[in-house]
């Protein structure tokens, strides 16, 4: 079953009762997990991942993390003495990394949690993965819609100033004529003044 700890990829969280506890939890959690070593490869993806990357988990398994996180390599330093994974996260542990991600052909932005793990003297790096493309594009959605707001408000207040200036406009030419003002909410200056 796709949800058990699988007994043909043994990975270091399914070794012991606390680490059957761990992999069961990351097994079943709905938020895409990936796990990997300190060479960025892929030892564990939860099937939430598999979906998120449109593949099943396995096919996750034992690959090149950058493979499926390719924004992750502007974040990584050009040189570093220490292994990928460390030189990558330790910089943004505790806070959340954007990457872009492939999904198949599709491009998708995710918010990536790092957190590092010992097991056996061994580092690993837990990734909780969340993608953010449809918040991305509801946010540019919510943009455009407020650009067009503040646009018909431009033109609608300038047309009704517009017609408060036509309004004045007749209201000056009948009180030069000595005639009653037509508009009383636009009465010119001049009558105001008193000339």
């Amino acid at each position: 079953m796709d949800g058990d700890v699988d007994a043909r990829h043994e990975t270091p969280f399914a070794r012991g009762d606390e680490e059957v506890a761990h992999a069961t939890f990351l097994a079943q959690a709905a938020a895409p997990v990936v796990v990997v070593d300190q060479s960025l490869i892929v030892v564990y993806a939860n099937h939430a991942a598999g979906e998120l990357f449109g593949v099943h988990r396995e096919e996750l398994a034992a690959s090149q993390a950058l493979k499926w996180l390719p924004g992750l390599r502007s974040l990584a330093p050009r040189v570093s003495s220490r292994p990928p994974a460390d030189a990558l996260f330790d910089g943004h542990a505790g806070r959340t990394i954007m990457a872009e991600a492939l999904a198949g052909s599709v491009r998708k932005t995710l918010e990536i949690g790092a957190s590092r793990a010992t097991h056996s003297e061994r580092t690993y790096w837990v990734l909780a993965l969340r993608d953010v493309s449809t918040l991305e594009s509801t946010h540019q959605d919510l943009l455009k819609a407020h650009k067009e707001l503040a646009d018909f408000k431009r033109m609608a207040v300038g047309r009704e100033l517009r017609m408060l200036e036509l309004k004045i406009e007749v209201n000056a030419v009948l009180a030069a004529r000595g005639e009653p003002l037509r508009y009383a909410d636009a009465v010119p200056p001049a009558v105001l003044q008193g000339h």
